[in-house]
């Protein structure tokens, strides 16, 4: 059974951006967004949203670290904590999500010399931006792997992951329960 609904629900799962997804079925970021109206794929569970929207886990983001070019760490292929010693990084230290707490928990234990700035809950250019212009590192997601080009994203080596899924009314319409139903169906198989 074709449904172009779904079809398009999975690119932007598969891509992790509206516009990407866009590109890659041949139709505008808003069509696509228009497609997808009662749900938004994001990572994350956190305790907040959850309080007021319903979450379907659809798979995991491993976390990783921008690394502006010009630092010799973009010529690993997979980062430890250890290798972050010395470095200044920005993270989510602040919010509800138990995996970034995680990641910023074992930096502050494995590191040494490790300056962690804090940063806002949701990331946008503008902070890949300021990054790369002090030559910050970044805790990220591999999902975000292609935002800027004078970041290298490398996977931290001990595979720490974070959940990414669809969030959705805690009160779906009729039509939204249905599409979900085909989604559960999906990846059950």
């Amino acid at each position: 059974m074709y449904n172009k609904y779904l079809e398009v629900f999975i690119a932007v799962a598969d891509t992790g951006s509206f516009s990407k997804a866009g590109e890659q079925l041949f139709i505008s970021p808003t069509a696509v967004m228009k497609q997808t109206l009662d749900f938004l794929v994001s990572p994350g569970d956190s305790k907040e949203w959850l309080k007021d929207f319903n979450f379907l886990k659809l798979g995991e983001y491993r976390f990783c670290i921008a690394v502006p070019i010009s630092n010799p760490l973009s010529k690993k292929d997979e980062i430890s904590f250890s290798d972050l010693s010395g470095e200044k990084v920005v993270a989510i230290t602040t919010g509800n999500n138990k995996q970034n707490q995680d990641i910023v928990d074992k930096i502050n234990l494995n590191c040494k010399n490790t300056e962690i700035i804090d940063a806002p809950l949701y990331y946008d250019v503008e902070l890949f931006n300021k990054c790369e212009e002090n030559g910050y590192l970044l805790v990220t997601l591999e999902c975000w792997k292609d935002i800027h080009p004078a970041f290298k994203t490398i996977p931290l080596s001990s595979g720490e992951s974070m959940p990414y899924g669809a969030i959705y009314s805690k009160e779906p319409s009729e039509d939204a329960l249905r599409f979900l139903d085909i989604i559960k169906e999906v990846i059950s198989e």
